[in-house]
C-alpha cells in the first residue's frame, strides 16, 4: 500500500529542509572538510537555523503571525550575528538567516523589502574584507530566497484550497439537507393532508354509509402508500411531480374536500408548474375554508402564468410558512417569480409566473 505524506507531515519537511538550504554552504563544509572540534559559535548558528525552521513552521499552520511573534522571531535571528562576529563566514550566513527570518514573518511588501535591504546590507558590510564569503553567501541567499518565497505561498496557497474545499463540502451538505426538507414537505404535505381528509370523511360516514366509509378508508391507505413512495423518490433525488397528475388528484382532494375545482388551462405547464400547483392545492386544504377555487394557466409576454385562487381567506392570513418559502426558492431558481396575498372577496391567491422554453 503507498505511503501517503500529509499535509501536517510536508510543512515539518520543509521548515526543516529549508534552513538546511540556506545553511548548507556551512554545514556542508563543517562536514566534509573541517574535523576540529565544534566551536560555541557554530552551536550558535545552529541554533540560528532551528529559530528560522520555526518561523517557517510557524508561519504555515498559523498563518501571519502577530507583531510580538514577528518581533521575537526577529530579535532571537539578529542576535545570532552579533554572537558570532569575530567568524566571518558564520556571521555572514548569520545575516542571511536574518533576512530570511524577515521574509518569513513580515507581511507583504515588508517582506522582501527587507530581506532585500539586510542581505544588500550584508554583502557591502562583507565584500571588502572577505569577498570570498560573499561570493558563497550570495548564491545560498538567492535559491534560499525563491525556496522560502515559493514554499510559503504554495503551503498558503494549499491551505486555503483546503480551506475552499470544506466549505464547497459544507455548503453542499446544506444545499442537500434543504432538497431533502423543501421535497419532504412538498411530497408528503398533500398526501398526509389527503389522508387526513379521508379519515374524517371516514369517521362520519361509518354509522350513516359504512360502504363509503370503507371507500374512503381506502383512499386513505392509497395516500399514505404514495407518501412512503415519496419519501422513497426524495431520499434518492427522483422525486419530480408532473403537472397533469398533480392537477388531476389535486381535482379530486378538492371535490373530496367539498371545494368547487374550475379549471382554466389556457397554456401547457413548464417544469417547476407543477410544484407550484401542488403547493397551492395543499395550502387550499389546510388553511382555508375555501368553497370554491380557480386554477388558471395562460402564456403572456413570453411568461406562463399559474393562477390559483380560492374564496376562503382567512382574516389573518399572518406570515408565509414553510412551503411558500421553499416554492418561492424553487421559482427563482428556475428564473420566475411568485406573488401570494390576500384579494378582494375574502379570496386567496397565489401568482407563479415562469419563463416559457421553446
Amino acid at each position: 500500500m503507498p505511503t501517503t505524506v500529509r499535509p501536517g507531515q510536508l510543512t515539518s519537511l520543509l521548515a526543516i529542509a529549508v534552513p538546511l538550504l540556506v545553511g548548507f554552504p556551512v554545514i556542508g563544509s563543517r562536514v566534509f572538510f573541517d574535523r576540529s572540534p565544534v566551536v560555541a559559535q557554530e552551536w550558535i548558528f545552529l541554533f540560528g537555523l532551528v529559530l528560522l525552521g520555526g518561523a517557517i513552521l510557524f508561519r504555515i499552520r498559523r498563518g501571519q503571525p502577530s507583531r510580538a511573534v514577528a518581533a521575537a522571531f526577529v530579535s532571537g535571528q539578529l542576535a545570532v550575528p552579533a554572537l558570532i562576529m569575530p567568524y566571518p563566514l558564520l556571521s555572514g550566513f548569520a545575516v542571511l538567516l536574518t533576512a530570511c527570518t524577515l521574509l518569513v514573518v513580515l507581511p507583504a511588501p515588508w517582506d522582501r523589502i527587507s530581506f532585500l535591504v539586510v542581505a544588500a546590507g550584508a554583502c557591502l558590510f562583507l565584500v571588502p574584507a572577505y569577498p570570498e564569503v560573499v561570493l558563497q553567501a550570495v548564491p545560498a541567499g538567492l535559491v534560499a530566497s525563491i525556496a522560502l518565497f515559493a514554499t510559503i505561498r504554495a503551503a498558503e496557497l494549499a491551505q486555503r484550497l483546503a480551506r475552499n474545499r470544506h466549505a464547497l463540502a459544507r455548503l453542499a451538505v446544506a444545499e442537500e439537507r434543504l432538497r431533502v426538507a423543501r421535497d419532504l414537505h412538498d411530497s408528503l404535505g398533500q398526501e398526509l393532508t389527503a389522508a387526513g381528509l379521508r379519515a374524517e370523511l371516514a369517521a362520519r360516514l361509518t354509522a350513516i354509509d359504512p360502504a363509503a366509509a370503507a371507500e374512503q378508508l381506502l383512499a386513505v391507505q392509497r395516500a399514505t402508500e404514495r407518501a412512503l413512495d415519496g419519501v422513497r423518490q426524495v431520499a434518492t433525488g427522483l422525486w419530480r411531480p408532473e403537472f397533469d397528475e398533480e392537477l388531476e388528484r389535486g381535482t379530486a382532494l378538492l371535490e373530496a374536500a367539498g371545494v368547487r375545482a374550475e379549471l382554466r388551462l389556457r397554456a401547457a405547464a413548464p417544469p417547476g408548474a407543477s410544484w407550484a400547483l401542488r403547493e397551492a392545492i395543499t395550502n387550499v386544504l389546510k388553511h382555508s375554508t375555501a368553497r370554491r377555487c380557480v386554477v388558471t394557466t395562460e402564456e403572456k409576454d413570453g411568461m406562463f402564468r399559474l393562477t390559483v385562487d380560492n374564496d376562503g381567506a382567512h382574516a389573518s392570513p399572518g406570515s408565509p410558512g414553510s412551503g411558500l418559502t421553499g416554492l418561492t426558492d424553487r421559482i427563482t431558481a428556475l428564473g420566475g417569480r411568485v406573488r401570494a396575498g390576500p384579494a378582494a372577496g375574502r379570496r386567496f391567491r397565489l401568482l407563479v409566473e415562469l419563463p416559457v422554453t421553446r
